[in-house]
């Protein structure tokens, strides 16, 4: 036999030698451990070393030396882990609430504020008289004896005016059936607080009175 032919023959056992290898290995990393597997619980992580075969022919004298042939197993998979199914936890029921009467009592909301302009428009044409007690040139002044009016049981109120200028606070107290009624009481007033003049008499205009007849 030709040193050509050994170099064949050697290249075929190469060959067989190392699919042999590979079929080894394969079966030690697949079939071995799931042998061993059991079905319940996650199993340990089976890792397999690379292993490297390095087989040389014998080379005739002058022939090429041929490549060596490395035959690298594929990585062995991890065994699927098998997690139990969580289920949601189901929560407290909701209780349903009955709707709350929204509209009825928006109505009724509605209703009372158009009694209450009813009111102060029969109060406001049925006493439509007031008296304009003095008049100040300070707020401060006129508040303050607002206040006295007050304490002493009459419906004292404050308004404010443009006049050349000038800014007045009048202070007025309301409101009466009758211009003689208004004048009688207009009288008392003065002569209790001391004042040096006559209050004169008056139809306040309507918004003032829609303001200061609550």
């Amino acid at each position: 036999m030709s040193g050509l032919d050994k170099l064949k023959e050697n290249k075929k056992l190469i060959i067989i030698a190392a699919g042999a290898v590979v079929i080894v290995v394969a079966l030690i990393v697949f079939v071995l451990p799931n042998l061993g597997q059991k079905e319940e619980g996650p199993q340990p992580e089976v890792v397999s070393k690379r292993v490297r075969i390095d087989l040389q022919p014998q080379a005739a004298p002058g022939a090429p030396q041929p490549a060596a042939t490395t035959a690298a197993p594929a990585p062995a998979a991890k065994p699927g882990e098998t997690k139990p199914a969580v289920k949601a936890a189901a929560g407290p029921a909701m209780k349903e609430t009955a709707p709350k009467p929204v509209e009825a009592a928006k109505a009724e909301t509605e209703k009372k504020p158009a009694k209450s302009r009813k009111a102060l428009e029969a109060q406001v044409s049925s006493k439509p008289w007031a008296i304009n007690i003095s008049s100040f040139i300070t707020g401060n002044e006129a508040q303050a004896f607002r206040k006295k009016l007050k304490a002493s049981g009459y419906k004292a109120y404050v308004s404010k005016f443009e006049k050349d200028d000038m800014t007045w606070y009048r202070v007025r107290v309301g409101f009466y059936r009758t211009q003689a009624e208004a004048k009688q009481a207009g009288k008392k007033i003065a002569a209790k607080f001391k004042i040096d003049h006559e209050p004169w008499i008056l139809k306040p205009a309507k918004a003032e009175m829609a303001k200061y007849a609550k």
